[in-house]
């Protein structure tokens, strides 16, 4: 990997780490921007990333299911054939999701107010990888396996 190719993959990652806090943070009313942008980055995927994220959806498909308020479809072609993932949905409407990327990364949980906020923002966490840095070594003096954001 090249100086620039290390750099763009950082800055990729750097923005994941943003989406994730974005996803914690939303309202439903935000959900198809969020599930949008995390199309966008993943189609702009570093080389090194391109195999995992193979045959992503159109950006046409994802803004059809949009339209006809299927965010949730939407977030899971994201995910669909490329990882693994689980929802739940828990006391006071509480959504989560755990994505992993078999091999590639560790898996990560989100959090959020839609089912679809929750996968996208796990999602990004799986990718982010040592971008989403919450400080979680200096709090245990270890790190831990996985990554929750909940």
């Amino acid at each position: 990997m090249t100086q620039f190719e290390h750099e763009s993959e950082r800055n990729w990652q750097a923005c994941l780490a943003d989406l994730v806090l974005a996803c914690a943070a939303a309202s439903p009313a935000q959900t198809s921007v969020l599930v949008r942008a995390t199309h966008a980055l993943l189609i702009a995927a570093p080389k090194s990333w391109r195999g995992q994220l193979a045959d992503l959806p159109s950006l046409d498909r994802i803004e059809s299911q949009i339209a006809v308020g299927a965010d949730l479809s939407a977030a899971l072609s994201l995910v669909e054939g490329r990882g693994s993932y689980i929802l739940s949905h828990g006391p006071a409407s509480t959504h989560m999701a755990t994505v992993a990327f078999e091999g590639i990364c560790e898996e990560a949980s989100a959090t959020g107010e839609t089912a679809a906020l929750a996968l996208v923002g796990a999602l990004a966490a799986a990718l982010a990888g040592p971008a989403l840095d919450l400080g979680r070594e200096h709090m245990m003096g270890f790190t831990s396996p996985s990554l929750r954001l909940n």
